[in-house]
């Protein structure tokens, strides 16, 4: 008898890769959950799951759990992959190939069929996701708009967003969702919504995949009876129901080189620019804050003013700029203030140079140059009658020398005497203190 345990032992120990999915016949549009099961074997990394074209299969999340059963232990490791249809068609899933302890394992392949999906004119759930632009340039921002409709109650609702190649969350505004209920001919429907702004970065063909969406929603109701089915607590029974965007084709063209200002300023948009003075008239020695504001559809984010090459009769200084955001279904409103502090340095009426702005429009996919008016400035004389003084002006051998009067050096009044403090006041003290007590002896 000892000597079957460790032959049933090795034999439980084999390592086994086994694959299933949910539900092998699918409409486009519809996800369902695929998983890979390792029992009693270990792996790094998540395994490579390859589909047809037809089908998107996206890692999801792993666990792991133990069952001792006859005195056996088994260790199964579960990796949770969403399997999204996208193209009617007959696909195949795999084989999935591990190697664990030095052998090779497989698991598959699965024939999955998917099917157009039925026009149905109140369908419980829909969901659909559209960009604003799929032929953007780079450096322009796209918005990607998921709609999801549902006439059921739903719960523990849970989004799995697209993937984006190309493309990078835009750092200046958040994604933004908003949850509305339209209500035609008596039917209720609930309306989740939500705008995520992207910005192309990388030139050439990508595709954005589906974004999947996942639901506790009630069972159908009984056939016979019409009645909702419920749980032994009287709780209306639920299922877990996925639905996929369908994927995006995207080009993103490279910015052309042809036509490129020498000072071209990064922005890609539709931008305008304007500047207002506090003051078009003002005294010598004070102070004149120009705003300057820059707005339009686009990304401001990062924007810096291009380097003054200073006004004539000015001293100029830059404060950091004040940049907003606001994302819609038209795309990314931006608007960015800059306040420059501007000090005049003589009399006369003095012009603000045009701010001259050179951005990208890819509305006309060409660059163009948007500018502010010039100002006219009157400056007055100052209270003192003078100029703006400055360090820079100041000669070092104009300082006057400090003179010594005979009055600033008087005695103590009264009976005030002075002690020196020195080491020569002290002495005195520090060698007769031992004499006292020898004289006392």
């Amino acid at each position: 008898m000892p000597l079957l345990i460790p032959s049933l032992v090795s034999a439980a120990l084999a390592a086994q890769l086994q694959m299933t999915v949910q539900d092998d016949t699918l409409h486009v549009g519809q996800a369902v959950e695929l998983q890979v099961q390792l029992v009693d074997g270990s792996h790094r990394g998540v395994p490579q799951v390859d589909a047809g074209r037809g089908l998107q299969v996206k890692f999801s999340g792993q666990g792991q759990s133990t069952v001792i059963r006859n005195f056996q232990t088994t260790r199964i490791v579960r990796y949770s992959y969403e399997l999204v249809a996208v193209e009617a068609g007959e696909w195949q899933i795999g084989p999935v190939e591990l190697t664990v302890d030095g052998d090779r394992i497989s698991a598959g392949p699965i024939r999955v069929t998917v099917e157009d999906t039925p026009k149905q004119k109140d369908a419980p759930a829909e969901i659909e996701a559209v960009l604003s632009n799929t032929r953007p340039y780079e450096g322009e921002v796209v918005v990607h708009h998921l709609v999801f409709r549902h006439r059921d109650e739903v719960h523990n609702l849970r989004l799995t967003p697209a993937e984006t190649p190309g493309f990078i969350p835009e750092p200046s505004v958040d994604a933004t969702q908003t949850e509305s209920t339209v209500v035609d001919n008596g039917v209720r429907t609930g309306v989740i919504e939500m705008l995520t702004p992207l910005r192309a970065v990388s030139a050439g063909a990508h595709t954005i995949s589906p974004a999947v969406i996942s639901a506790d929603v009630p069972e159908a109701a009984d056939p016979r009876t019409g009645r909702r089915r419920v749980d032994m607590f009287g709780r209306a029974r639920t299922r877990t129901q996925r639905l996929a965007t369908r994927p995006v084709p995207v080009t993103v063209q490279p910015l052309p080189r042809d036509g490129r200002p020498a000072g071209f300023s990064g922005l890609v948009g539709k931008f305008s620019i304007r500047a207002r003075p506090s003051a078009r008239q003002l005294a010598l020695g004070e102070t004149l804050t120009l705003e300057i504001v820059v707005e339009g559809l686009g990304s401001l984010a990062g924007f810096q003013l291009p380097k003054s090459s200073g006004e004539d009769g000015f001293r100029i200084y830059d404060d950091a700029p004040e940049v907003r955001a606001e994302v819609s279904s038209a795309g990314l409103r931006s608007r960015a203030v800059l306040r420059r502090a501007l000090v005049p340095e003589r009399e006369g009426t003095l012009t603000l140079d045009p701010i001259e702005l050179s951005v990208f429009d890819p509305s006309t996919g060409a660059y163009t140059t948007v500018s502010t008016s010039a100002i006219a400035i009157k400056v007055l004389p100052g209270d003192a009658g003078g100029k703006v003084a400055s360090f820079s002006d100041a000669d070092g051998g104009t300082g006057s020398e400090v003179g010594a009067l005979g009055d600033d050096i008087l005695p103590a009044p009264g009976a005030v005497t002075v002690s020196d403090h020195s080491l020569a006041g002290v002495l005195p003290w520090v060698v007769g203190a031992p004499v006292v007590p020898a004289l006392g002896l």
